[in-house]
């Protein structure tokens, strides 16, 4: 009976070691949040412009940062509803998706204002939950404390 005792005090010892170790590892699970990055994608190169889209993903996703992903240039066609939908392999899904999933995972997705009056293109023109912006909306971003800018 001792040593049933002395089992069961070893694995309560060890259950509140693994919630407390579960529990540092949980509030450490977003290492980014309130931080915000910008995510410049251009090329009109898959995988250049895949790899700029799942960064701004991760970040988002999986980190918790403020993400904001600006389409412009030759990218443009990976933000058109009717546009170029290539697949990108390493995240084995169509390049549109990874823009979706971004948009799912609460990053802002924004096709440049000046590109898309240029090009005759609105909001209407764009996957669902991505939107025209102006430059004054790229530049809060760029510009919000503690901001962070990649391109691609």
């Amino acid at each position: 009976m001792l040593q049933v005792k002395g089992i069961a005090k070893a694995f309560l010892v060890g259950l509140m070691a693994l919630f407390m170790v579960s529990s540092h590892v949980y509030a450490e699970d977003k290492p980014l949040a309130g931080k915000n990055l910008v995510v410049f994608v251009t090329s009109d190169d898959v995988n250049k412009a895949g790899m700029g889209m799942t960064i701004g993903m991760a970040a988002s996703a999986q980190a918790g940062a403020n993400v904001t992903i600006v389409v412009g240039a030759g990218a443009t066609q990976y933000i058109l509803k009717n546009g170029k939908n290539s697949y990108f392999k390493p995240m084995d899904k169509p390049i549109q998706g990874v823009l979706k999933d971004a948009i799912s995972s609460g990053a802002n997705v924004y096709l440049c204002g000046m590109f898309a009056k240029a090009q005759g293109l609105k909001d209407s023109d764009l996957i669902s939950g991505a939107k025209v912006v102006e430059g004054a909306d790229i530049f809060a971003k760029v510009y919000a404390k503690d901001a962070r800018i990649i391109s691609f």
